[in-house]
């Protein structure tokens, strides 16, 4: 698995490069949102030049993880049935932009996140599945050589704030 993590960075830093473009590394931290618990999380991608931009402007792409602290204290019985979350929710996904005025950003992105989620009955079952979502996400980003900053809104992760370096 660490393989494929440092060979997906190695390309995404590999393929701004040749592009004539620039690499960025953002943390994330989200709050709100159907979730209703914060999250925080990472992307990394590349902003490049390209001529299916509308008017010859950047464009951009990058994967991210999240995870969203939604773990309860599930107790071992309890009076009536209820869901618990047992553990965090843990997202990946995919974001792409289209520049819009030098340095602005228009944002999209689509993901999928998982959690397993126990049901305790009052004679002390235990049924645990495991929960699936996909996600999407529509923000505003400002990126300059050496500085990304954003703002927008996720499906599960309500407002979601970024900031990180563009390299």
């Amino acid at each position: 698995m660490f393989k494929r993590i440092g060979l997906l960075i190695g390309i995404l830093y590999l393929v701004p490069g040749l592009s004539y473009g620039s690499g960025y590394v953002i943390g994330t931290y989200g709050f709100g949102g159907s979730m209703d618990d914060p999250s925080w999380g990472a992307e990394l991608g590349g902003v490049f030049l390209s001529d299916l931009h509308p008017t010859g402007g950047a464009l951009s792409a990058g994967i991210g993880f999240s995870v969203g602290e939604t773990d309860d204290d599930v107790p071992s019985t309890y009076p009536t049935p209820k869901k618990f979350n047992d553990g965090n929710e843990y997202e990946g996904y995919v974001n792409c932009g289209a520049e819009f005025i030098p340095g602005f950003f228009g944002t999209v992105g689509l993901g999928y996140a998982t959690q397993k989620v126990v049901t305790i009955a009052r004679a002390g079952e235990i049924d645990s599945e495991t929960e699936e979502h996909f996600t999407g996400m529509i923000g505003l980003r400002y990126v300059m050589q050496g500085f990304s900053a954003g703002i927008g809104f996720h499906t599960r992760r309500g407002i979601v704030v970024n900031a990180g370096i563009a390299f």
